[in-house]
């Protein structure tokens, strides 16, 4: 759909140059009963300049793009009016045209608010003593979180602070939806002090783009979900979704095993193959049982967990389900996942998950203020 747009504005473009051509006294063509005078013979030519830039431009998603879309846009339609009569049918395109370029300056309007949060989140890191870890903590753990630490190899680094991930998905926005939309997401994660950002774009039958941001910080969790960065449909914060994102946070310690050391983090042996960890931040507080295979590596999490920011919303157990294990940056951890709700109308696998890249920031002797 992209492509075709742009091919439809470099062509649009195109057709301006026959008031060019018209001015200049260049040539004519059947039915150009019409003047054009010679200086406005360039303003056609400016206008279709101005369409090629914005195609070259957006082509290479550049941010500059969106705005010399609007002005070609403006020249074009102001030449149009000029010239009603011979030209009036090109309003139709500009009108298509103009809503793609309002989304796609909505949509950098997005990102760039997800840079902002994502330097809030990220902020100055406190560095982490890598002679206060592994021995003496890993003795005071449950058997199996011990072991799957072990062969991790995460304790083979230095201390992690956290890191940036990358995500491909298929979600349902709703129990019983019979398609699977497909998603690309970004994740910053922080680790020393709790917090993460997640920013995801859904495309939606190719026809528009559902751009959504989890936020976790200082203890409160936020949710937004707009169109095209254009109109809101969820903006969701307060004490359900405080425990919940925290609740997420915990689960997603299977991406950052060090994790499993950390301060705020409690664990309680149930078993030799099943751990349960608990965590206070902030207002909320969560708890979650994580499962473990033979060899060491995590299989599932489970969780209560609120469905929902209602007022009458409840919780449910939350499953995480992991199908496979792989080594990014020498740490083994899951990159294909399912999360599932056990709802009191069944079971409902709303995503399925791959994870695609890991970046680990990691603790840097002596810098208190690592910004890497």
């Amino acid at each position: 759909m992209r492509n075709a747009i742009l091919i439809l504005f470099f062509l649009h473009g195109s057709i301006h140059l026959l008031g060019f051509v018209k001015g200049l006294g260049l040539g004519n063509w059947k039915g150009a009963d019409f003047d054009v005078s010679r200086w406005m013979g360039w303003t056609w030519l400016l206008a279709a300049l101005f369409c090629w830039l914005f195609t070259g431009l957006a082509a290479a998603k550049l941010p500059q793009a969106w705005w010399i879309g609007l002005l070609a846009l403006l020249l074009s339609q102001i030449l149009i009016v000029c010239y009603w009569k011979a030209a009036r049918f090109g309003t139709l395109p500009n009108v298509l045209l103009l809503a793609f370029c309002v989304s796609g300056l909505a949509r950098q309007r997005f990102q760039e608010r997800v840079a902002a949060a994502e330097a809030v989140i990220q902020g100055a890191v406190a560095t982490r003593d890598a002679g206060l870890r592994r021995t003496d903590a890993l003795a005071q753990l449950p058997a199996p979180v011990s072991r799957w630490l072990r062969q991790t190899g995460v304790l083979d680094k230095p201390p992690l602070l956290g890191g940036r991930l990358e995500q491909h998905a298929f979600m349902q926005m709703k129990p019983g939806q019979a398609s699977w939309l497909e998603a690309s997401a970004v994740q910053h994660t922080r680790t020393d002090e709790p917090a993460f950002l997640w920013a995801v774009d859904v495309p939606v039958k190719g026809l528009f783009h559902l751009l959504g941001m989890d936020r976790y910080k200082a203890g409160k969790g936020a949710m937004h979900i707009s169109v095209h960065g254009l109109f809101p449909i969820v903006n969701a914060q307060g004490p359900k979704l405080d425990e919940g994102t925290l609740q997420r946070f915990l689960g997603e310690m299977v991406w950052f095993p060090d994790m499993a050391l950390a301060p705020y983090i409690r664990w309680e042996a149930v078993d030799d193959s099943t751990a349960r960890a608990h965590m206070a931040y902030g207002a909320a507080s969560a708890a979650g049982t994580f499962h473990f295979g033979p060899a060491g590596e995590v299989k599932r999490f489970s969780a209560l967990r609120f469905q929902g920011n209602e007022p009458d919303a409840r919780r449910f157990p939350w499953i995480m389900e992991i199908q496979e294990h792989r080594v990014f940056d020498g740490i083994r951890i899951p990159s294909r996942m399912t999360s599932t709700w056990k709802l009191d109308s069944g079971d409902w696998t709303w995503l399925k998950l791959e994870l695609t890249r890991m970046d680990y920031r990691y603790a840097t002797a002596g810098s208190e203020n690592n910004k890497n």
